[in-house]
């Protein structure tokens, strides 16, 4: 079996963390591939910062869980000397390798080769960025008297301390001229099932799907495309107010099937909300859990893709 997980933002990465638990705690040798979100990458300090392909790769090392592992010494010292926004967290072992990606990246390197390079002897699964083209979300905001565009990860630290600004749209510079990163075509073609946690929808996963192919690739895949309904993961605080300029809400129902009916052949969702999604997507294999404990996720997920494919197969 050979599973590939869409993992964008905070939702994408605790997916992830419950896919391999699932494994692991069911001796499972399943390959694992995941694409991780680039559209919250930033350039910061002249540095090149990918928070959701560094959040699934600290996942992935067989370091993951040592003690001491986390230290800030590097972004203390820049806050200290105004020399980095306050909004931005990151710890030392991101900036290192934001300092080894940007070196690499400058002399030619692709984002997925510099991937390769940072990636653990002993990773746990593979890692691919969405693209290997530069794009940035950024939400439109409005003040009443004007419009700004604020960067997607900045806005989503500063709307958790306050900044009440009504979104009006999202843009995503770039991706007109950006494609898939080599290999998550690939990934989406030859899985034996697809796993899209359908979180940060339009700033993360709404923008990978923009790709080019990516969307057709999920269409026509012979693989089963499993939704896991957003409010069954962690949300960071911007995600609902990014929906509401779609006139939707936050909820597994709206996102799935305001926003992904095409794609998917089953979703997981939480037990209070299956009766409203179930009758939104009539066509659409629903199972409902009552509690998201861990590796209970992704092996409910799991287990209805392939319920689904044998009932393709009879």
């Amino acid at each position: 079996m050979h599973l590939t997980v869409l993992a964008c933002g905070l939702g994408g990465a605790a997916f992830v963390s419950d896919l391999l638990t699932w494994r692991e705690a069911s001796s499972n040798s399943t390959d694992v591939t995941i694409v991780a979100g680039t559209a919250e990458d930033i350039t910061l300090c002249g540095l090149r910062f990918c928070p959701e392909l560094d959040a699934v790769a600290d996942l992935l090392s067989p370091e993951a869980d040592s003690p001491g592992r986390v230290t800030h010494a590097v972004r203390d010292e820049l806050r200290r000397w105004g020399a980095v926004p306050d909004w931005f967290p990151a710890d030392d072992r991101t900036f290192a390798r934001a300092i080894a990606r940007s070196r690499w990246l400058g002399s030619g390197v692709s984002l997925s080769q510099t991937c390769d390079r940072m990636a653990a002897v002993e990773a746990r699964a593979r890692l691919l960025p969405m693209s290997d083209q530069p794009v940035e979300a950024h939400v439109v905001l409005d003040d009443g008297d004007s419009q700004r565009a604020v960067h997607a990860r900045e806005w989503a630290s500063t709307r958790m301390s306050g900044d009440d600004a009504r979104p009006v749209r999202i843009s995503a510079a770039g991706l007109a001229s950006a494609t898939p990163a080599p290999g998550v075509l690939e990934a989406i073609r030859g899985a034996t099932a697809v796993l899209v946690p359908l979180t940060a929808p339009v700033t993360g996963l709404g923008v990978m799907l923009g790709l080019p192919g990516v969307r057709d690739a999920l269409r026509g895949t012979s693989a089963q495309v499993i939704g896991v309904g957003p409010t069954l993961l962690p949300m960071r605080g911007d995600e609902a107010a990014t929906v509401q300029p779609l006139d939707l809400d936050y909820t597994s129902r709206d996102v799935a099937a305001g926003l992904y009916a095409d794609i998917l052949d089953g979703c997981v969702v939480p037990d209070a909300e299956f009766d409203a999604v179930r009758s939104s997507l009539r066509d659409t294999a629903v199972r409902g859990i009552a509690e998201p404990l861990p590796g209970v996720l992704a092996g409910t997920a799991v287990r209805l893709a392939g319920e689904i494919s044998e009932e393709v197969a009879s």
